[in-house]
């Protein structure tokens, strides 16, 4: 079951907790609001009753900040602490979707319902994956715009005011992502440092990271939301479906997120042929409108230029360069046989 753009679904039940917590059931998931939460006003609503500040002068939009959880552990934390540092002009919630957590998120992410402002907890298992999770919080969301981070990075001090700012004049943006804070320098080594820079860039359009992205809602709503056939590249399809839409892609240098990188060597090679096996989709997604299709030849010369970093590798890093670079390319291929189009 999916749900998308902002659409809350029919059929609601609603109780009171012991805690005086209003909970919410909507269509297979749960919402837990905090006995202080209430819907933000619109940044229209606050114009019209005269309540935007000198510094609102621009009409800066309500957000809604959304964090897939799946046993995060730990690490949601830290980042439940960095977004409860954040300050900004207008209103703003938190949206936290447990997607079926059994190492008790929920209930770390309870505990900081004092700290963040408009906490919500959402509770869904009719789907699986980050697009579906991603999808349940927009349509619970209040906000006039979107903001999508994950569970396992760390936001810096500033990042929610400076997308809050841009949001304001552009409808579609993508933070910058910083690879060196939250990593051991192999692993900083055996990556490309995405988006660090500037957009995402190369094969087709200019792209954003699901975990650093911001939209407007009624873009999102437009758009339909998250493919959720995507496991990993659901951010790209957005960002490219909203270009090919006429929208414009912003990038926002002065919000910084940290990325954390995967640490268990299983899950970052996993990681890496999922992302393969997503490029395929991609391909065939976009094919017909422009997107190149990787020749054989391109092919054959990564896997020689492979086979040469192998015979040179001396560190660690090195090694786990060679392995990530041969998983997603092994991606393509299986990705190639699940998806029925060719992108070796």
């Amino acid at each position: 079951m999916s749900y998308r753009g902002g659409k809350s679904p029919a059929g609601r039940e609603t109780c009171f907790d012991d805690a005086g917590s209003r909970t919410e059931k909507l269509r297979g998931y749960i919402v837990l609001s905090v006995a202080n939460s209430t819907r933000l006003k619109t940044s229209k609503e606050r114009s019209k009753e005269g309540a935007l500040s000198e510094a609102e002068g621009s009409a800066l939009p309500t957000l809604s900040v959304i964090v897939p959880v799946y046993n995060a552990g730990v690490a949601l934390s830290v980042q439940l602490a960095a977004l409860a540092a954040q300050h900004y002009e207008a209103e703003w919630e938190t949206v936290i979707v447990d997607n079926g957590s059994t190492d008790g998120s929920a209930e770390l992410a309870r505990r900081f319902v004092a700290q963040l402002p408009n906490l919500r907890i959402v509770t869904s298992t009719a789907g699986k994956g980050p697009a579906f999770a991603r999808n349940v919080g927009a349509s619970v969301a209040t906000g006039d715009a979107l903001i999508f981070v994950d569970q396992d990075d760390e936001v810096a001090p500033g990042y929610i005011n400076a997308m809050g700012h841009k949001l304001a004049t552009c409808e579609f943006v993508g933070a910058r992502v910083d690879h060196k804070t939250l990593n051991p320098q192999l692993l900083v080594e055996a990556r490309f440092p995405w988006q660090s820079d500037d957009l995402m860039r190369g094969g087709f359009l200019p792209a954003t990271s699901g975990c650093a992205l911001g939209i407007r809602r009624g873009l999102f709503e437009v758009l339909g939301g998250f493919d959720e056939r995507f496991l990993y590249a659901q951010d790209i399809e957005l960002s490219w479906r909203a270009q090919l839409a006429g929208t414009e892609l912003c990038f926002v240098p002065d919000a910084i997120l940290h990325y954390r990188h995967r640490r268990d060597l299983f899950k970052h090679v996993q990681q890496e042929y999922f992302w393969g096996t997503d490029d395929a989709l991609i391909y065939r997604t976009f094919r017909f409108a422009g997107m190149p299709r990787r020749t054989v030849r391109a092919s054959l010369s990564e896997w020689r230029q492979i086979s040469r970093e192998v015979l040179k590798v001396k560190t660690v890093g090195d090694m786990l360069r060679v392995i990530s670079k041969s998983a997603r390319r092994i991606g393509h291929l299986r990705g190639s046989i699940k998806h029925q189009v060719w992108f070796p």
